[in-house]
C-alpha cells in the first residue's frame, strides 16, 4: 500500500478458519445513507455505512462500518445492545473535538483518535458535541454460530416510545 498523503490506516483484524478469496472494497460498494433523518427531534442525524458485515461476506468473522455524526447528534439511537463486542474508533473534524461514549450505565468522553470498547449485552449510544463532526468506525467481531446482523440490533424498550413521541 502506497500513500499518496498523510494517511492513517485502521487494521481490524481475527482468527478465521474458513477460506475465501481477498477483495477489495471500493467506496461505491458501501454508499452513505443517513439513519434516523427528522426523528427524535432532528438530533440523531447521522450518515452510515456498512463495508462488510455477513450479509455482504458470509465467510468473513468481522462487520465494519463507518458513522459521520452531525454536530450535536446523537449515534447508536436509540439505546440499543446487542450481544456481540463492539469497538468503536473516533475523529473529529477539530482537534478540540469531543464527545461522548456511554457503554452501560458509564459515560466515556470521545477525542480525536480514542476509542471505545463494548462488552457484548451492553447499552452503547453515543453523542457528540454541537460545532463538531464525530467519525466512528465501529466493528464487530461475530460470535461463532452467532454473527451479527442488521436487523438484531435491540433497542432498550424503555425508550420504545420515542419513535412515536412529537418534537
Amino acid at each position: 500500500v502506497k500513500a499518496e498523503e498523510d494517511s492513517e490506516i485502521l487494521v481490524q483484524c481475527t482468527k478465521n478458519t474458513r477460506s475465501f478469496a481477498g477483495r477489495l472494497y471500493h467506496p461505491e460498494d458501501a454508499p452513505w445513507k443517513y439513519s434516523s433523518k427528522g426523528k427524535f427531534g432532528n438530533v440523531a442525524n447521522r450518515r452510515v455505512n456498512t463495508i462488510v458485515d455477513h450479509e455482504i461476506n458470509p465467510d468473513s468473522n468481522m462487520v465494519l462500518g463507518e458513522v459521520l455524526n452531525d454536530p450535536g447528534n446523537w449515534s447508536g439511537y436509540l439505546p440499543h445492545r446487542h450481544p456481540q463486542p463492539e469497538c468503536y474508533y473516533f475523529k473529529f473534524d477539530h482537534p478540540e473535538g469531543f464527545g461522548a461514549s456511554f457503554v452501560g450505565d458509564q459515560v466515556f468522553k470521545s477525542v480525536d483518535g480514542s476509542f471505545s470498547a463494548i462488552p457484548g449485552g451492553e447499552l452503547h449510544p453515543q453523542a457528540v458535541a454541537p460545532g463538531f463532526q464525530m467519525y466512528t468506525c465501529w466493528m464487530i467481531r461475530h460470535i461463532d454460530g452467532n454473527p451479527w446482523l442488521q436487523t438484531d440490533r435491540c433497542e432498550d424498550e424503555r425508550y420504545l416510545w420515542l419513535h412515536e413521541a412529537q418534537f
